[in-house]
């Protein structure tokens, strides 16, 4: 969907978030450019009242992204986790510890358990090199 200010625009409250959306915004100035509005599949608006024509592309965002937050969670999307336990434990500890993880990474060393406030339950081996 195309952040726009058209006619043909929806109201972006209008919009189902739940689905897989890509958000393209443009520059508060010129918004789009032509070519990347026929690529995609969609626009939507944000109404405004009074004499501004739009929003600086921070709020915007913000804005949208808020609506898409909403929805998500009026749907259930939040009430429980959708990855698996291991992609879960994976992705957690790669947030976590990002430069560890590089480390295990290039040792071929399995990632260690985390505790429940993130940190290392066991030690990391030490490789050399």
């Amino acid at each position: 969907m195309a952040a726009s200010r058209s006619e043909q625009a929806l109201d972006f409250r209008d919009y189902d978030f739940t689905q897989a959306t890509a958000i393209a915004l443009g520059t508060e100035y010129s918004g789009l450019s032509d070519v990347l509005l026929e690529h995609v599949d969609g626009e939507i608006a944000i109404p405004m009242l009074g004499m501004t024509r739009s929003f600086k592309v921070s709020v915007a965002c913000a804005i949208i992204l808020f609506e898409a937050q909403r929805q998500r969670a009026e749907a259930g999307f939040y009430d429980q986790r959708r990855l698996s336990d291991e992609d879960w434990q994976q992705s957690r500890f790669e947030w976590l510890h990002p430069q560890l993880s590089e480390y295990c990474r290039k040792h071929s060393i399995d990632y260690p358990a985390l505790d429940e406030n993130g940190d290392l339950s066991e030690p990391i081996p030490y490789q050399p090199g």
